[in-house]
């Protein structure tokens, strides 16, 4: 596990970046998450958006975020070089891959603005995972089995024009 804390900079580039993504899922009637309510969408791209900055400054990778289609993962991309960023604000909560997502290396950050835990990896498909109802009232989603959550010190990340 590795924690991470952002600064007051890199607290409002996530903001910002999280904002705006909310922005362009409204104006683009782009769904969020099954049975969310609005606020917990905004707060769930400004989160998110922090999440996948922490994992950025613990690694070391450049981290773009991306706003418009691309960051909702409509072409494969992923969230930081090779690599989806999935954020869990329990502590001890799952690591979630939704239906819609593309195979692919996800990693468990966990947390709020501005402390975070990078708690480690799976590749999906091919993990152990279940089904779960984890919020009353939504479709039951894909967790990932903690027992198949790899460490990082084992994830080999892609990072495009620099030498690995």
């Amino acid at each position: 596990m590795i924690e991470v804390t952002l600064t007051y900079a890199e607290i409002k580039m996530a903001v910002t970046v999280g904002i705006e993504r909310e922005i362009y899922a409204i104006t683009h009637n782009l769904r969020q998450m099954a049975g969310a309510s609005a606020a917990e969408s905004w707060s769930t791209n400004i989160e998110g958006a922090a999440g996948e900055l922490a994992f950025a400054k613990a690694t070391g990778c450049y981290w773009n975020g991306i706003v418009g289609r691309d960051a909702f993962h409509s072409n494969g991309t992923a969230d930081v070089a090779n690599i989806q960023v999935r954020l869990c604000r329990p502590l001890n909560g799952h690591l979630i891959i939704q239906p819609n997502d593309p195979p692919g290396f996800y990693v468990h950050v966990t947390g709020h603005i501005p402390y975070f835990r990078i708690q480690g990896w799976a590749e999906w498909p091919g993990c152990e995972t279940f089904k779960a109802v984890l919020v009353p009232g939504r479709p039951a989603c894909i967790c990932v089995r903690p027992t198949a959550i790899r460490p990082m010190a084992e994830l080999k990340i892609e990072r495009p024009g620099y030498d690995n």
